[in-house]
């Protein structure tokens, strides 16, 4: 979520449709939970694919994703 919001430029409201997106990105193995499912306020997720997909995928979206990274090698 605090990469969501570093995105965003605008205020957003947490939202169903945003929790469920996080889900889906879970459910296609793209994120792994890493904290307890019952420390939902302070959930944790790991990022399971390579920093060149993400690029890659970046760059099909005309997203700089680098400008958003402090440190990614």
């Amino acid at each position: 979520m605090a990469i969501f919001y570093s995105i965003v430029e605008e205020k957003v409201a947490p939202s169903a449709n945003i929790l469920s997106q996080i889900s889906s990105l879970v459910s296609l193995k793209l994120l792994a939970q890493t904290a307890a499912d019952d420390q939902i306020d302070s959930a944790k997720y790991k990022c399971l694919v390579t920093f060149d997909f993400i690029r890659s995928l970046g760059r099909q979206l005309e997203f700089d994703v680098v400008q958003y990274l402090f440190d990614f090698v």
